[in-house]
């Protein structure tokens, strides 16, 4: 026995670190002075295991409080999210194991310290333990470093026992020292692993076993309502759903009803992996507890021209719809990347009456009229003629259609009523049948062995483009064509019983929340994996100011770009920039004008410094993983500068979604036009106008006192509008900060109007020329040159022919698609070692 004397004492790692020094043999054996070792224990079988199995590079033993082996400590380490400090804590599995068997190796994330066995090369490999914690994750980062560095596991072995008194020790301490130092390591663990426990997580968040989360994962649904006499249709869907979710992830389950009993508003995320919105308008605004561990899902099932209206709909992380229409539409008009879900049946539901039912009704209708024409009230003349039962609520009984109306029918019993049922009606109203969305009740009816007749033939059309048998359900537009069909299959009951058997089989394979589960949970897990979580730090005080920053609406369209790109992406004004929500954020892009952030080491930092480079300190620049310059010049002597710190090149751009040539006759039409605040400064643009005579027109705030009235025609103009003055107008005028000037840093301003088509005139800045060609007229910074530039703009004859400015060239899909590429390097870069 070899005792080694300290001053004083050290930490855990330290210590660790030291005796590893002094240490002869080739197996190491960590063990804690409160862990009392039994003959259960079994060292030398460890030894024996370690030997046997190379790719093991630790062994943890099942610790126990008590001598009679009855209270679990520790079989294992995985991780919880930890809601209160945003991150995948380390957490002791304990009391866990139903399939105990004796001898059996289990892979885990990490074990303890307290007891464990290394080889002493292993642990030299690595560099031994990080010093930097202080009692706590210590033996967690060990486990990870010998996983990712060397490719090995971590395991712990049934049987293996031993005693551990734990946190004895720690009495010494005082309270504040002991939580001082619990935040220490929590901090440093956080940065250290944060960016790659995510990403973990992320990869196994719906593929069902994650050995990075110890906790189930939970699934929440917000619905309209959630009772049993519930009567929304969103209700029933979500719940057919979340059965087949359960028996097929072994997940846990919990609505989020709107209305009615049980109502909750707002939403809790703290438990919840997948929130499921089932209704427009939800405002997302109102979740509580919204971080990286929860991904909000909205499934369009209907009323796809009413999601995109609301303001939280860019806020969604993936978005679902029932039909490809619906998809292209929301492609189309909102640049929405979303994936199809179609609607389905709870085939076990709708087909276990079906076998032991005698058809006793001819016709079935299932549905109810919300005061609102129905386009299968014109074919009640025809369902009179058979033995035809129509149920749901608001329908007026009257005497033209005596029996027909048989009113509402709880969901429960609609099997029973289907499984009576020959045919049965689809009428698929507005906000489905123009979408091509196929509903529940077409899906129900069929599982149930009913003949369909649909007035969706959208929906029926889509169906058959499937890579899987066509369904070639009966459509009918008109009541003549209902009779023709209904004639058909009533009046030949071997063709309509062989053609509902071919429906029945096709739906069972195909068509059943079964298939729906399991391709939600595939098709979002590929989604999850190959995702980044994004945020992009603007300025702006408040919500109240922010569209009247130029940087808000630069960030709106990187928004837009990157979610269409796949990516989950959040704007965060000043206030929200280290807020609860942002730990969890894979990569923040700081677009830095005049306010500093402070990078955080978990996550991925870009600057995109866009103005102000007189502003910022190498030292700033420094603690980014990548600062992208908006000039080419300053981007170069910035790299020399910074050898540690990568530096690329990355000019501004324009949206050409916003921008683009647009000559309207409501719109002003001005002969020099003028768009931005005063900065509380007379901006030359302005000034040399105003002194030289031009009939300068001037949007924008804090004017007033430094020129007349009559140049100042408004305070602002929306961003959207903005394309239409640019176009409008004869000449646009633009001026620079003079350190952009000075430092090569071109406006926005000049690729939204150069988008537009406008002549512009601004201030000398190099590479104006390779970029905007004949596009821009510059000057040399007098009143003089000034006039020569507008005298050269007025004569200058639009020549297109000859247009150097390419304007696809600088668009947020080009420029994202670099910031992309600088994201998956820095990732791949911290991921290694952990894919395996």
């Amino acid at each position: 026995i070899k005792v080694i004397k300290k001053a004083g004492n050290d930490t855990f790692s330290k210590s660790n670190n030291d005796a590893l020094k002094f240490a002869q043999y080739s197996n190491i054996l960590l063990l804690n002075n409160d862990v009392v070792i039994t003959e259960n224990s079994r060292v030398l079988s460890a030894l024996k295991v370690l030997y046997l199995n190379p790719s093991i590079g630790a062994i943890g033993w099942q610790l126990f409080y008590d001598r009679e082996l009855k209270y679990p400590q520790h079989e294992g380490i995985s991780y919880l999210w930890d809601s209160g400090h945003s991150f995948f804590r380390p957490v002791n599995i304990a009391g866990c194991l139903s399939d105990h068997k004796d001898g059996q190796i289990r892979s885990y994330p990490a074990v303890t310290a307290a007891m464990a066995l290394f080889r002493k090369q292993d642990l030299l490999e690595i560099g031994g333990f990080d010093e930097a914690y202080n009692y706590g994750f210590e033996d967690v980062d060990l486990c990870i470093s010998i996983n990712t560095l060397l490719g090995k596991k971590a395991v712990v072995v049934d049987g293996f026992s031993a005693i551990h008194a734990e946190n004895r020790s720690q009495v010494k301490n005082s309270r504040l020292e002991v939580r001082r130092r619990r935040r220490s390591n929590l901090n440093h663990f956080r940065d250290k692993f944060g960016f790659q426990l995510r990403r973990k997580n992320r990869e196994y968040a719906l593929a069902g076993g994650n050995p990075f989360n110890l906790k189930k994962t939970k699934i929440g649904l917000v619905v309209t309502e959630s009772f049993d006499g519930a009567t929304a249709g969103d209700y029933f869907t979500a719940l057919e759903l979340s059965i087949a979710l359960q028996r097929h992830l072994s997940c846990d389950i919990e609505f989020f009803p709107q209305r009615g009993p049980g109502a909750q508003k707002p939403v809790d995320c703290n438990a919840i992996d997948v929130l499921i919105v089932m209704i427009d308008r939800f405002d997302l605004s109102k979740l509580r507890n919204r971080t990286a561990h929860t991904f909000v899902v909205a499934w369009m099932r209907n009323w796809f021209d009413r999601w995109p209206t609301w303001e939280y709909f860019a806020d969604y992380d993936f978005y679902f719809t029932s039909s490809e229409y619906a998809q292209e539409y929301l492609a189309g008009e909102y640049g929405i990347t979303s994936r199809v879900l179609r609607i389905a049946t709870n085939y076990e539901r709708f087909y276990s009456h079906c076998r032991h039912s005698e058809r006793d009704i001819d016709i079935c209708f299932v549905g109810s009229k919300w005061n609102v024409p129905r386009d299968v009230e014109s074919v009640f003349p025809a369902l009179i003629e058979y033995n035809s039962k129509v149920y749901g609520s608001g329908w007026d009984a009257g005497k033209e259609f005596p029996g027909l109306f048989q009113g509402p029918l709880e969901y429960i019993r609609v099997p029973a009523i289907y499984a009576r049922s020959k045919i049965v009606i689809d009428d698929a109203v507005t906000s489905t049948n123009k979408w091509c969305s196929v509903n529940s009740r077409v899906y129900d009816a069929l599982a149930a062995g009913c003949m369909v007749i649909s007035n969706g033939r959208g929906g029926a059309a889509e169906l058959d483009e499937l890579g899987v048998p066509k369904l070639q359900l009966p459509c009918f537009n008109t009541p003549e064509e209902l009779r023709i069909l209904l004639q058909k299959y009533l009046s030949d009951d071997a063709l309509r019983i062989a053609e509902c058997h071919r429906l029945q089989d096709i739906i069972r394979k195909f068509h059943s929340y079964s298939s729906r589960a399991r391709e939600f949970c595939d098709v979002l897990q590929q989604d999850i994996v190959r995702t980044y979580r994004i945020a992009i730090k603007v300025p702006a005080p408040d919500e109240h100011v922010k569209h009247q920053w130029g940087d808000y609406h630069f960030a709106e369209s990187l928004r837009q770009v990157l979610k269409e790109k796949g990516h989950q992406a959040r704007i965060d004004l000043l206030p929200d920039w280290y807020g609860p929500e942002s730990r969890g954020d894979d990569l923040v892009i700081v677009l830095r004008g005049l306010s500093e952030y402070k990078p955080r080491p978990g996550q991925i930092n870009l600057m995109w410094n866009i103005s102000h480079p007189d502003k910022i300190t190498d030292e700033e620049y420094a603690r980014y993983d990548t600062v992208c310059v908006a000039s080419s010049s300053y981007a170069r002597r910035l790299s020399d500068r910074l050898s540690d710190t990568r530096v690329i090149e990355l000019l501004q751009c324009s949206d050409p979604r916003r921008f683009y040539p647009d000559r309207q006759d409501g719109v002003p039409k001005h002969d020099i036009l003028f768009v931005g605040n005063s900065r509380k400064v007379y901006r030359d643009a302005v000034r040399f106008s105003i002194e030289a005579g031009f009939p300068i027109a001037v949007y924008g705030g804090m004017w007033d006192k430094f020129i007349p009235q009559e140049h100042i025609k408004g305070e602002n103009i929306k961003n959207v509008e903005l394309r239409k003055y640019y176009s409008n107008a004869a000449i646009v005028l633009n001026d620079h900060w003079g350190s952009m000037r000075e430092n090569g840093f071109i406006s926005n301003r000049l690729f939204d109007a150069a988008a537009c088509g406008s002549t512009i005139i601004t201030d000398y800045v190099a590479g104006l020329d390779e970029i905007f060609g004949n596009r821009v007229i510059s000057h040399d910074g007098t009143l003089l040159g000034f006039k020569e530039a507008v005298s050269a703009a007025q004569a200058m004859q639009p020549d297109n022919e000859n247009e150097t400015y390419k304007a696809e060239r600088h668009t947020f899909s080009v420029r994202a698609e670099v910031l992309l590429s600088e994201l998956e390097r820095h990732a791949e870069i911290r991921m290694k070692g952990w894919a395996e």
